[in-house]
């Protein structure tokens, strides 16, 4: 994979793109079928307290039960991240950075649609 200036990307490089690319519809995904951020927030939660506590190959197990749950596909890419473990931590790691900043415009959006009612 080559980044911007047409050098090959470094292994953080490429598993930020493939959270960047992945985390969004899966948050969607998340927050359509439960109907409510507060799942979202949960599953959040977990996921940064399994962070915290060293256990990304559990959270990154979670992730996976999350898209059999949605009946969505495992994307081949986060499905080759499974090893080795410092290519899953920075995962996870990027994975909980992008639900931060997607929170922000969820929180957004429902305020906003509070106020428009």
């Amino acid at each position: 994979m080559l980044n911007k200036e047409k050098e090959y990307a470094t292994d953080a490089e490429v598993i930020n793109s493939i959270s960047g690319a992945y985390s969004a519809p899966f948050w969607d995904s998340v927050i359509e079928v439960a109907g409510t951020l507060d799942t979202a927030r949960k599953i959040q939660t977990v996921l940064s307290e399994l962070n915290t506590c060293g256990k990304n190959r559990e959270a990154y197990l979670l992730i996976l039960a999350i898209y059999d749950l949605l009946l969505m596909d495992v994307p081949a890419a986060i499905a080759a991240l499974e090893q080795p473990q410092g290519r899953l931590d920075r995962f996870i790691g990027e994975f909980l950075m992008d639900i931060e900043d997607l929170m922000h415009d969820y929180e957004y959006e429902e305020r906003k649609a509070a106020t428009e009612q």
